[in-house]
């Protein structure tokens, strides 16, 4: 790594841990150390440098909105419960809320704030053993697909449509303004990957996705695509 690259790291880094303070300060500190805790134990395993900021789940929430009820809504990687807190305040009493999550230390932590609701059932585990005998009418999904080999995405992809309605919603984030520093850390052959995953999901938005948002108010900025899965 030349001197430039290691300066460019270190004022990354810097000002990355600065956003997390201001973020522990303005809005919720207890769940986000809870949250960089999980990042520190299990760095390969979490897909974001922070929570989802109110301003990131209130968009992802947003699409609930437009379901016919009663309605079946799976969320994908609830982290410790900042998108599903939002999820809850929208949905009615007939409505059924499936959460999934492979971190146990968030599963614990989701299972104290929603496991007492009657309407919420919580798995501890990966998305693809998640296997019910019914169909959802709305999808949230917080997975870094950007991270993975797209082999997985593409896998994964294809069970989330298993698991859809005809026409079901379909909402998922993407994080901006990272491609530079990954294009900096990354391995030539990880990279390589980078890029296959990154087209993988640009066809797949111009065949499914209807709208995109961006979200300034977030660590970092982050688009919410919303799709509909046919």
């Amino acid at each position: 790594m030349t001197t430039t690259s290691f300066l460019v790291l270190v004022l990354f880094l810097s000002g990355a841990i600065f956003f997390i303070l201001v973020f522990l300060i303005c809005f919720d500190p207890k769940k986000t150390i809870l949250f960089m805790y999980g990042i520190l134990k299990n760095p390969r395993k979490v897909g974001a440098l922070a929570p989802s900021s109110p301003f990131l789940a209130r968009a992802m929430a947003e699409s609930i909105d437009a379901l016919q009820r009663p309605s079946t809504i799976l969320e994908i990687g609830a982290g410790t419960g900042h998108i599903t807190e939002r999820i809850m305040k929208k949905v009615q009493n007939d409505d059924c809320v499936d959460i999934i999550e492979l971190n146990p230390d968030y599963c614990t932590v989701l299972n104290k704030r929603f496991g007492h609701y009657d309407k919420v059932n919580l798995f501890c585990g990966s998305i693809l053993e998640w296997k019910p005998d019914y169909h959802y009418d709305l999808i949230i999904c917080t997975l870094p697909f950007n991270g993975f080999k797209v082999d997985l995405v593409d896998t994964m992809i294809a069970h989330i449509k298993h698991l859809a309605k005809p026409q079901s919603l379909f909402c998922y984030v993407a994080l901006c303004y990272l491609k530079p520093f990954k294009k900096l850390l990354l391995s030539r052959q990880d990279w390589h990957n980078n890029q296959l995953t990154t087209r993988y999901m640009q066809d797949f938005n111009k065949r499914y996705c209807y709208k995109t948002v961006k979200v300034f108010r977030n660590i970092p900025p982050a688009q919410v695509h919303y799709c509909t899965l046919s």
